[in-house]
């Protein structure tokens, strides 16, 4: 334990705010110091041969983007998340994206090449995207949710999406 404490500084934050999973990133900004920043949820992991944060570093690494990781999910799953909205393939596992459409409908859910790909709560965002996630603005139900400031940056920079390797564990579905 000694050792991991002394590779990397760990700080823990209460969320202070409105709900939604914008008000966690808010809440370390100042924490962030104009770097580019890793954003993964406790309740989605991976068994993997190469970390997911790995993986989307690497696609960061090649674009200089933001990066969001991706998996593939069936039609009736789609609902439960926010689906990516693919502009154009750049290799078999990473898309450039227009965007995220938040729990679509099935008539409404985006697709490509038959398959639906869900944004599974990890992402790499530049200190530009850090700029989109401080002005978005509570949803009707009055959250602050991550896909509304990469929907806006989308429109102005480009978004990539990663499908991450591995086998995906969400821990809020049985």
């Amino acid at each position: 334990m000694e050792k991991v404490a002394e590779l990397a500084n760990f700080i823990y934050l209460r969320q202070k705010g409105p709900y939604g999973n914008a008000t966690p990133v808010l809440n370390a900004a100042h924490l962030l110091y104009d770097e580019p920043f890793l954003v993964l949820f406790a309740d989605d992991f991976f068994n993997s041969k190469v970390p997911r944060s790995v993986q989307l570093l690497e696609t960061y690494e090649r674009f200089g983007q933001p990066v969001i990781s991706l998996v593939p999910v069936e039609q009736s799953r789609a609902k439960s998340y926010g689906v990516a909205a693919i502009s154009r393939p750049v290799d078999d596992i990473t898309f450039e994206l227009s965007g995220l459409l938040e729990k679509p409908e099935p008539e409404d859910t985006p697709t490509h090449n038959g398959h639906i790909y869900a944004s599974v709560a990890g992402y790499v965002f530049t200190p530009e995207m850090m700029k989109y996630v401080q002005k978005v603005q509570p949803d009707k139900s009055g959250e602050l949710v991550l896909a509304n400031a990469i929907n806006a940056y989308s429109k102005d920079h480009p978004v990539y999406g990663r499908v991450i390797e591995g086998h995906w564990h969400d821990a809020g579905n049985k």
